[in-house]
């Protein structure tokens, strides 16, 4: 992260168009396991070959042709070639040209001692930009999985839980903000077009009480807590967690127009959760 130091922007010399401004860098450690330490130096390793294929590229075409290639061109060679994400890759190119670039205005001051990149990196710092990671991206990601589950098991129909009465209920600022944000109707509309591509039609369900209806007396319990408990005293049934019992309740209702005492629960739920990922090796 950096920052300027001085709040004030010195002025610019008459003989510049150029603003001066000291930046402060601050470091912040970062304390990874193994898995993490070895991933990091992966994709650092595959950044250091992003930069050695840009050295050797431009200065071989250079060196042979007198041609200096552009900044597009490089990244037009390398695009997709490396384990790394596209904006990545180019970060990598845009900071070779930025050494060229200065290198140049170095030697046209005289100081022709400092010489153009062309060392060999092992490691390259790796560089996140912001459209490299969006929130539209995703719901790409989670709408793709849900029509690749669905495709594995044959499925004809899927149904959606419609929370609309619950995104209208006031229920305090800071709730009602990030029920605001949420963008699930434009999960659904992915969702639904992705679906229709393979046949697949997809129901929006009523969401009222389905998290809180006990599937076995039927009864329902305002909840508090994540793990679903009867309030019912003779019932008393407990142990599921309620996400799990809001998919089945919203299937129950789709499939039958109500709630069903003694409605059978998944026997096992399987959670989709990010996970880290090794980088593709470059062929």
């Amino acid at each position: 992260m950096g920052r300027c130091k001085n709040n004030a922007v010195k002025e610019p010399k008459a003989h510049s168009l150029e603003q001066a401004v000291d930046v402060l860098v601050e470091k912040f450690p970062l304390h990874l396991n193994p898995e993490q330490t070895l991933l990091a130096r992966s994709l650092q390793m595959e950044a250091a070959k992003v930069w050695n294929a840009a050295c050797n590229i431009h200065r071989t075409i250079y060196g042979r042709y007198g041609y200096w290639l552009s900044e597009g061109s490089i990244k037009a060679l390398l695009k997709g070639k490396y384990g790394l994400h596209s904006q990545s890759v180019q970060a990598v190119v845009e900071t070779y040209f930025e050494c060229c670039e200065r290198t140049r205005e170095l030697h046209l001051q005289g100081h022709t001692e400092w010489k153009y990149p062309y060392r060999r990196k092992r490691f390259f710092t790796v560089t996140w930009k912001k459209a490299a990671i969006t929130h539209k991206h995703i719901l790409h990601a989670i709408s793709a999985n849900a029509v690749r589950w669905c495709l594995g098991r044959s499925v004809k129909t899927a149904y959606i839980g419609n929370p609309e009465e619950v995104r209208e209920r006031d229920c305090g600022r800071h709730h009602n903000q990030r029920m605001g944000q949420w963008a699930l109707g434009k999960l659904r509309d992915l969702l639904a077009y992705k679906l229709k591509r393979h046949g697949i039609e997809l129901i929006p369900v009523d969401e009222r009480g389905t998290s809180g209806t006990c599937p076995v007396c039927g009864e329902y319990t305002r909840q508090t807590g994540r793990v679903y408990r009867c309030g019912n005293a003779s019932c008393g049934f407990t142990g599921i967690h309620r996400d799990v019992l809001g998919a089945s309740g919203i299937l129950d209702k789709a499939q039958h127009g109500s709630f069903t005492r003694g409605r059978k629960l998944p026997g096992k739920v399987e959670y989709l959760r990010p996970q880290v990922l090794a980088p593709k090796r470059a062929a």
